[in-house]
């Protein structure tokens, strides 16, 4: 991530400038962050691989997770196994992956768009052995393909189908050999009209395709056989008029197709192994018209079992005999139909296993990936999950130990605390639970008997409103009670954008942004405010400060002497002007403000620090003699963000802006006289004591790091962050940590200037 040079000075870095890394709270199975959609399975005639597209791929690098399952569908992996993307290009749309046994190995692929040449389509894959083994460090690429639809193994022989990037979308399939090697030339399926939804099936001797097609005046199915060696058969008409969707699938003998007809009904077809039609039954079932269609078919028990959606959202199993014709019983299925839904299902001549992406009603991670044996009761498994997902990490010390506040993706955005002794060992497990559906980052501080915690609360209805607002406060000691009762003080009632805390040995200062009803604007208008909080936990009177009637966000506060400093990101954008025309683009500026003890004030108007409409982050400290505020600067066009800091006096004289060095999400401490500064910079962490050359680096991990606090305590700086941990107990989710390190740059060495 940084200059070869700048690294190998690290290397020869001391020991005590990397101090062990600890995490702040254990970490337990979860639902995964982010969305996990489009699962794909296949089975070796045993054991099942299913893989899926996973909303990381942005973070990670990650398009694919596979995980094993035993042949009764019980999970052999410890955690979802990350299937790492290809780094032809960083800029690339993954889409939805695909998988089958060759016979020697498991082949998943999926396809890559790259986002500055979008024609430049390929299909990428890896080879995984049974044991869940990748063979390929690198993923193998085939170019020229559009969109990847079905793929299947049998006897040494894959076929993979698809579209090509062509002005007619033909259907194409590509051969490769039972290593994975591609095999000779593509087959071109003879269609001269638009084609789509491939499938392909095996009965281990042959392939059976279908797809559908336009036929110039209503879509058709078509199907053909394939043999091992690649001869096409004579490709003929399934069905004209079709509706909703085609499958196809073996028993390992003959095949069965399923399409609906003109009038949605759901019409099977049995085809023996030379392609050749033997039956053909519509069933009294239909495709419904507000569903994509047919979901999946496969074998099971005798016959078959067919996939399909209700008109109440819900999926049912419709049981088939070996001919396609359904017999009395239908098969519930734990499945639920919903926007972005896919299932698939397979057998392994044992049991028939489904698999499916589903949203939980009352989580806030997403969709995630489930399976059922269908020859058992319908019971769901959670077969994609990580360690809960960490954010808006902040942390104080009492001198004798830590405390950690951070926000945890569960059933909702929790807020949990976690204690953590002077030595670095955390006390609180999986941290200790202060509140729920939390909105943006809690403030944190000592106030020389107990930590205050602060949060604002907010949860967002169907339109995107915010309900059951307000903001609150609670103490916590330093043993671990929680002093306030269940969901502490309440600060206001008010919907809160931001709050910050500080204190100075006696009381703390609270300040929060809210809103109030603007009738002239025809929206909210911000309102900034602050309070006295007593060692006891009184929240004393509020005083509105003068904020220029915008948002006041990243609330940061300090205490000199006798004068209290704080400083905020304002912000504007269309939302704080409805009636703007055109639309005002957002603008973000730094701006602080000097209150007496008492909360009078020392300035009639904010100062202005940055207003570069680019500036956000700012963090304040004082060392006895002035204030140092810093913040992040991202110019438009600009390869980096830049952090930037200003001195302000307690007599409120600013001085020059000075550069500190290139990064972002600054934090800054005080020790003795000096101040220092951490921030992140492609996802590496650094320090620097100001107005000195040198800077030090204490991340360095191949993960992405990111949203550093740092404390000092005697000599010693402390740091927290957040990483992208990739450990198999994490799987690729930030979560919360913390290092102690030495107290100044190893001795002798630049480490960059």
């Amino acid at each position: 991530m940084r200059r070869i040079a700048y690294l190998l000075t690290l290397l020869l870095a001391p020991a005590l400038f990397a101090g062990s890394e600890v995490a702040l709270s254990r970490a337990i199975p979860h639902r995964a962050a982010f969305d996990q959609s489009a699962p794909r399975m296949a089975s070796d005639g045993t054991t099942f691989l299913v893989g899926w597209s996973d909303g990381r791929a942005d973070a990670a690098g990650v398009p694919v997770y596979v995980v094993r399952l035993g042949s009764e569908g019980q999970l052999l992996d410890r955690a979802p196994l990350p299937i790492r993307a290809s780094s032809r290009n960083d800029r690339v749309l993954r889409q939805s992956p695909l998988i089958t046994w060759t016979g020697n190995v498991y082949i998943v692929g999926w396809s890559e768009i790259p986002s500055d040449n979008i024609g430049a389509r390929a299909f990428c894959y890896v080879r995984v052995t049974r044991d869940g083994e990748v063979l390929d460090a690198q993923p193998r690429i085939i170019p020229n393909i559009e969109t990847p639809w079905d793929i299947a193994g049998a006897n040494g022989r894959t076929v993979l189908l698809y579209t090509g990037n062509f002005p007619n979308t033909i259907l194409f399939g590509q051969f490769l050999f039972a290593d994975g090697e591609a095999l000779g030339p593509r087959v071109v399926f003879p269609e001269p009209a638009h084609a789509w939804s491939g499938r392909v099936a095996t009965n281990g001797s042959s392939f059976y395709v279908t797809w559908t097609s336009y036929g110039g005046s209503s879509d058709r199915v078509m199907g053909a056989r394939v043999s091992l060696d690649g001869a096409l058969g004579t490709p003929r008409i399934l069905e004209t008029g079709a509706r909703g969707g085609n499958l196809v699938a073996s028993d390992g003998a003959q095949y069965l197709a399923a399409y609906g007809d003109a009038s949605f009904n759901i019409v099977t077809e049995k085809i023996d192994a030379d392609g050749a039609s033997l039956a053909r039954t519509t069933l009294a079932q239909r495709v419904p018209t507000n569903h994509p269609g047919l979901a999946a078919l496969a074998p099971f028990a005798d016959g078959y079992v067919l996939a399909t959606a209700t008109r109440d959202g819900s999926f049912g199993g419709i049981l088939l005999d070996d001919e396609g014709k359904p017999t009395s019983t239908t098969l519930p299925l734990a499945a639920r139909s919903d926007w972005g839904f896919s299932m698939d299902i397979e057998s392994n001549a044992q049991h028939t296993l489904l698999t499916w992406n589903d949203p939980a009603e009352d989580s806030i991670t997403g969709t995630d990936i489930f399976t059922d044996v269908l020859d058992f009761e319908p019971e769901r498994e959670l077969i994609s999950p990580s360690a809960p997902r960490q954010s808006h990490l902040r942390f104080a010390t009492s001198g004798n130990g830590f405390l950690a506040a951070w926000v945890e993706d569960r059933t909702s955005s929790e807020l949990r605390v976690a204690r953590v002794t002077a030595n670095g060992a955390p006390l609180d497990g999986e941290g200790i639970v202060v509140a729920d559906q939390i909105e943006g980052a809690p403030a944190l501080t000592f106030d020389g008997r107990n930590y205050v915690l602060a949060w604002s609360t907010g949860r967002r209805d169907d339109n995107g409103s915010r309900e059951n607002c307000g903001a609150r406060l609670m103490r916590i000691s330093p043993a671990g009670a929680l002093l306030d009762g269940p969901g502490g003080r309440v600060i206001t009632t008010d919907c809160t954008a931001s709050v910050g805390i500080a204190s100075n040995g006696q009381e703390s200062l609270l300040a929060w942004s809210s809103a109030a009803a603007d009738p002239v604007q025809l929206t909210e208008k911000p309102i900034l405010n602050a309070a006295r909080v007593t060692l006891d936990g009184v929240i004393e009177e509020t005083h509105r400060l003068p904020s220029r009637d915008l948002r006041a966000l990243d609330l940061s506060i300090a205490w000199n002497r006798d004068t209290w400093l704080i400083a905020w990101m304002r912000y504007f954008d269309f939302e704080d002007c409805t009636l703007c025309n055109p639309p005002a683009p957002p603008d973000s500026n730094i701006d602080a403000l000097r209150l007496n003890r008492n909360l009078g004030l020392l300035d009639v108007e904010p100062i202005t620090l940055a207003e570069t409409g680019r500036d956000r982050a700012p963090s304040v400290a004082s060392n006895g003699v002035d204030f140092l505020v810093v913040w992040e600067e991202a110019p438009i066009g600009a390869e980096h963000s830049r952090v930037l800091a200003r001195r302000i006096t307690r007599q409120g004289a600013v001085q020059q802006t000075q550069t500190v060095d290139r990064g972002s999400e600054p934090h800054i401490a005080v020790r003795g006289s000096e101040y220092v500064i951490t921030y992140e910079d492609g996802g590496d962490l650094y320090y620097k004591i100001h107005d000195t050359s040198q800077i030090v680096a204490y991340g360095l991990q191949r993960d992405r790091e990111h949203g550093p606090r740092i404390l000092t305590v005697g000599n010693n700086f402390v740091v927290a962050y957040l990483r992208l941990a990739r450990e198999p107990q994490y799987n690729f989710v930030d979560r919360a940590f913390l290092r102690i390190l030495g107290g100044g740059a190893p001795r002798g060495r630049a480490v960059r200037k």
